[in-house]
C-alpha cells in the first residue's frame, strides 16, 4: 500500500467511527478533521464534500466489506461442497470482526445496525444496493448449495431459498439480537447454529 492509499485509508477509518457515534446531519467538518486528524482540504481532496466522504465510508465499511464473499476463491472438496462453504462464511464473518479490531474502532452491533438505518436515509441508492447486494449472495450461497445436492451431500426434497434463508437469518438473527443488549458477535456459537441446521439437511 503506498501513501496515498493510506492516507485515504486513514481518512475513511477516522470518517467512519466518527458516523459509527454520531449522526450524520449532526457531523460538520471540524468533527471530521479532529476525528481523521487531517485538514479540510486533505479530506476533501477525492470526495469533494460531505456526503461524498460519507458515500465513501459506507461504501468500503458496509458493501465491500459485506459483499467480499462474492468474489472470494472459495476452496471445497467434491464430497462436502456445502459444509466446505459453511466454513469459509464463518471464518469470513471472523476476519470481518478482525479486520474492526485492528482499526481500533469499537463496532458493536448497535452502532453498525444505527450506521445502516441513518444511510437508508442519507446515502442516495442504498435501498436498491443493498437488494442488489443481497440478490448476489444468496445466489452465492444456492450455488454452493446445488454443489451439495450434485454430491449427493444433502436432502434433495428440502427447499434450497427456505434453507438458505434460514441459515442466513442465523447471522443477520444475532447480529440483530445483539444489537438490542450490547453485546457481541461469538463466531464460535455461529458455528454450532450452522452445523445443527446442516446436520438437519443432510442425506
Amino acid at each position: 500500500m503506498n501513501k496515498k492509499e493510506e492516507r485515504k485509508n486513514n481518512i475513511l477509518a477516522g470518517a467512519f467511527k466518527l458516523f459509527l457515534n454520531r449522526e450524520y446531519a449532526n457531523v460538520v467538518t471540524a468533527d471530521l478533521e479532529e476525528a481523521t486528524g487531517v485538514t479540510r482540504g486533505a479530506i476533501y481532496y477525492k470526495v469533494k464534500n460531505k456526503e461524498g466522504l460519507y458515500r465513501a465510508v459506507i461504501d468500503k465499511f458496509v458493501f465491500d466489506l459485506i459483499s467480499a464473499p462474492i468474489d472470494r476463491d472459495i476452496s471445497v472438496s467434491k464430497e462436502t461442497p456445502f459444509r466446505d462453504f459453511l466454513a469459509s462464511e464463518s471464518e469470513i464473518v471472523r476476519e470481518r470482526m478482525d479486520m474492526l479490531r485492528e482499526l481500533n474502532i469499537d463496532v458493536t452491533p448497535t452502532k453498525y445496525l444505527n450506521l445502516l438505518t441513518s444511510a437508508g436515509f442519507h446515502y442516495d441508492g442504498f435501498k436498491d444496493k443493498c437488494r442488489d447486494l443481497e440478490r448476489d449472495i444468496s445466489e452465492l450461497w444456492l450455488t454452493y448449495y446445488r454443489k451439495g445436492i450434485e454430491a449427493g451431500e444433502l436432502n434433495r426434497h428440502a427447499d434450497p431459498q427456505l434453507v438458505i434463508s434460514m441459515f442466513r437469518s442465523l447471522y443477520y438473527g444475532d447480529a440483530f439480537c445483539l444489537s438490542l443488549n450490547g453485546g457481541e458477535l461469538d463466531t464460535d456459537e455461529l458455528k454450532k447454529k450452522y452445523s445443527l441446521l446442516y446436520s438437519a439437511i443432510r442425506t
